[in-house]
């Protein structure tokens, strides 16, 4: 999977956790190191079967930013986002790609020693040695960010 190093962070960071940019994906886990380390496990504590098990970074944003804003920049942090199943669905769909119940599209939202980087990734239950899903997921990330006018170089 290819890393996309943020160019503008100041814009992107608003969008993050201010603007509703992500707001639909679904957090697996957060952890941030400002003077001391924070960690949100994004699990509900309690879903219907069907439904997706993680809350909304919509949902968790606020808490996740009330942690690291004061006049120092934090020293670091990493969220694991997830597209919903349904949201899930609809990508495959849109790229052509045949779904399977246990696939996930990740993206990895990465601050450390002042750099801020992306990066995408996939898991399904079947192995496969065709790399479709990666690229594909690659090719729908690179428009959202163009769509979203997010700033990146690839690394």
């Amino acid at each position: 999977m290819k890393i996309y190093n943020i160019t503008d962070q100041k814009t992107f960071t608003k969008q993050l956790f201010i603007e509703e940019v992500f707001d639909n994906f679904l957090v697996i886990e957060a952890d941030f190191i400002t003077e001391f380390g924070i960690y949100f496990d994004g699990h509900k504590t309690d879903f219907e079967i069907g439904e997706d098990e993680y809350i909304s970074w919509g949902v968790l944003k606020r808490q996740a930013f009330e942690a690291i804003k004061g006049s120092k920049l934090p020293k670091g942090f990493r969220i694991v986002l997830k597209l919903s199943m349904a949201n899930t669905a609809n990508t495959l769909r849109s790229l052509g790609i045949e779904q399977n119940a246990e696939t996930g599209l990740y993206l990895n939202v990465k601050y450390s020693d002042g750099s801020m980087t992306l990066t995408g990734g996939t898991s399904t239950t079947e192995f496969s040695v065709v790399k479709d899903l990666d690229r594909g997921w690659e090719r729908f990330l690179e428009k959202f960010f163009l769509m979203k006018s997010i700033s990146y170089e690839e690394l």
